[in-house]
């Protein structure tokens, strides 16, 4: 009953904070959380615990501390943009809350590796090793088709169209008002990150695309390379699918085929958003069959003589990753939206 109301409280307070950009509300709802994801309360009820125990506790649910961390920051980041569209505060927070999430997947499936020291199949009741998914010939594989995916996409890129399209140059000049800001005499003010402006598309992509050009030069092919690198790379993606489900010829023949899709093609030499969201979503499944592959697993364990089967839990990072893709995905073409409803 104290956990239920403390999530009534933490989720009231968050929204109340995020939209009124109450400092005092996040902390409230932060600290809520933290208890009622610990059940701190119900512990402390039958037990004292010594020095010892809660610092082993606090070393154990570490992961879960960072979550909530990262919720705290991206909380503070709306707070900030909500303030002031125009400040990069927002963006920093953001960015660390990012970080601070894939570091908490990462402890937890840390703690979990270490935690599965029973017996799976081995001999002399000594834990056998899991075959990696991808081995070294998956690797010279894909790398060798992905590299001839690059070169299509990247081939006399300058002059794929007689003119630059129209939607391209629109992306361009908020690309380049991204890159220098003001100085760029496009506009009095920077470009903000999580907002929109041509035909309603978030302003984050434009960034990606001004990182291109300040690597591959302020010209049309410059600004084009983000999506041909963006089209090349769903070829892994795509192999990687097939590969889990289906085996090591599946995952040619669709990396293969993709690589060589015509219309695959044609929307990797475009400099407009809508490749990023097909690389997004294939990553989105790859992560989805990855955790599923992982958790799926069953070991065999071997207790006093007698056979039983136990299921493993599933690791967090996969599920992070896809989430993360899935979020990202929001900030680059109409299509996004549609994925996300689907899923």
């Amino acid at each position: 009953m104290i956990q239920l109301l403390l999530f009534c409280i933490a989720i009231c307070a968050g929204i109340y904070g995020a939209i009124s950009g109450n400092l005092v509300s996040l902390i409230t709802a932060t600290i809520a959380t933290l208890l009622a994801a610990n059940n701190l309360f119900g512990r402390l009820a039958y037990q004292q615990e010594s020095q010892q125990m809660l610092a082993a506790n606090v070393k154990r649910y570490r992961w879960l501390i960072l979550t909530i961390s990262a919720i705290f920051l991206a909380s503070l980041a709306t707070r900030q943009f909500l303030q002031d569209p125009f400040d990069f505060t927002s963006g920093y927070l953001w960015l660390a809350g990012l970080l601070v999430i894939v570091i908490a997947g990462i402890l937890h499936d840390r703690q979990l590796k270490q935690s599965e020291s029973l017996p799976q199949n081995g001999e002399d009741g000594k834990a056998s090793p899991r075959m990696p998914i991808f081995d070294r010939l998956d690797w010279l594989i894909v790398g060798a088709i992905t590299g001839v995916a690059l070169a299509l996409r990247l081939y006399r890129l300058n002059d794929f169209l007689p003119t630059m399209h129209g939607d391209e140059g629109e992306m361009g000049m908020l690309a380049l008002l991204a890159l220098h800001g003001p100085t760029s005499g496009i506009s009095p003010m920077p470009l903000p990150l999580f907002t929109t402006a041509f035909l309603d598309h978030p302003t984050l992509f434009h960034y990606f695309q001004a990182g291109a050009m300040w690597l591959f030069g302020e010209s049309l092919t410059g600004l084009r390379t983000l999506s041909a690198i963006f089209g090349a790379l769903c070829v892994p993606v795509v192999y990687g699918i097939g590969r889990i489900g289906w085996g090591r010829v599946a995952g040619i023949a669709a990396g293969w085929l993709l690589a060589i899709s015509h219309l695959h093609i044609q929307y990797s030499r475009i400099a407009l958003n809508n490749i990023e969201t097909v690389w997004f979503m294939a990553f989105f499944i790859l992560m989805l069959l990855l955790a599923a592959e992982r958790t799926c697993r069953v070991q065999t364990l071997a207790v006093d003589g007698n056979t039983q089967r136990g299921q493993l839990i599933g690791p967090l990072v996969p599920y992070i990753w896809a989430g993360l893709a899935m979020g990202f995905s929001q900030y680059f073409y109409y299509g996004s939206r549609f994925c996300c409803f689907y899923w």
